[in-house]
C-alpha cells in the first residue's frame, strides 16, 4: 500500500517512460560567466540545453527537446514524492532484523524479520499461485482433450425414481425395472450393471 504524497506505479511508469525518450544518462551542467547549459548522451557532449546569461545576444539560446524537458518538469514535480518514498523505504530497511543485504534478497534474509520476511512470504505465495494456474492450465487441457458426456452416459436422459438408503443419499435407477437395492448404508447396488 503507497502512503499518501508517496510515489505510485503510475507515477514509476511515467518516469520510466520519459526515461526511455529522453537523452541518455549520464547529464551534467556547465556554468560560465555568459552561460548556463546541460550535456547529456552517450559520452555526454550532446548539449540539451543553453541558457545565456547576458542578453545582448551574444550566445543563441538552445531549448531541450520536448522528451528532456517533459523529463524535466515531471522529475522537479515528483520529486518531493520521490524523497518522501526514499525516506521512507529507508526508515524501512533500519528496521532489518536479519541483515540482508537488499529487500529482495530471497536465500539471505531469514522470515522473521520484519522486512525481509514480508518479501519472502510475498515471493513464496507468488510462486505457489504460479503452481496453480500451471496445474489449472494442465487440466483444462486434460478436459478438452476428452469427449463431453451427455445425460444419457448417466443413465440421466429418463427419470426411472430413485432408492432412498435410510441416511440421506439417494440412488438413482438406470431403467423402470431397475433392482437397485441398498446394500449398506452409503452403498447401492445395481443388479443390471452387475449383469444379473
Amino acid at each position: 500500500m503507497t502512503n499518501e504524497g508517496e510515489l505510485t506505479g503510475k507515477d514509476l511508469r511515467r518516469l520510466m517512460e520519459l526515461d526511455r525518450s529522453a537523452t541518455d544518462a549520464p547529464w551534467h551542467s556547465e556554468e560560465t560567466a555568459l552561460t548556463w547549459t546541460l550535456h547529456g548522451g552517450g559520452g555526454g557532449f550532446l548539449q540539451i540545453l543553453k541558457a545565456p546569461k547576458d542578453s545582448r545576444g551574444l550566445f543563441a539560446d538552445y531549448w531541450p527537446t520536448k522528451p528532456d524537458g517533459m523529463l524535466i518538469v515531471e522529475l522537479r514535480n515528483l520529486l518531493p514524492k520521490i524523497v518522501r518514498t526514499v525516506a521512507r523505504l529507508r526508515d524501512l530497511e533500519a528496521t532489518c532484523t536479519c541483515g540482508g543485504s537488499a529487500p529482495m534478497d530471497y536465500e539471505g534474509p531469514q522470515p522473521d524479520c520484519a522486512v525481509h520476511g514480508a518479501v519472502r512470504g510475498l515471493q513464496e505465495a507468488q510462486r505457489e499461485i504460479e503452481a496453480l494456474r500451471t496445474a489449472l492450465r494442465a487440466m483444462e487441457a486434460w478436459m478438452e482433450s476428452k469427449p463431453r458426456l451427455s445425460p444419457a452416459d448417466y443413465h440421466l436422459a429418463e427419470d426411472h425414481g430413485w432408492v432412498d438408503d435410510g441416511f440421506g443419499n439417494r440412488w438413482s435407477r438406470c431403467k423402470k425395472a431397475c433392482e437397485l437395492e441398498v446394500v449398506r448404508p452409503g452403498q447401492a447396488q445395481c443388479r443390471c450393471e452387475a449383469g444379473e
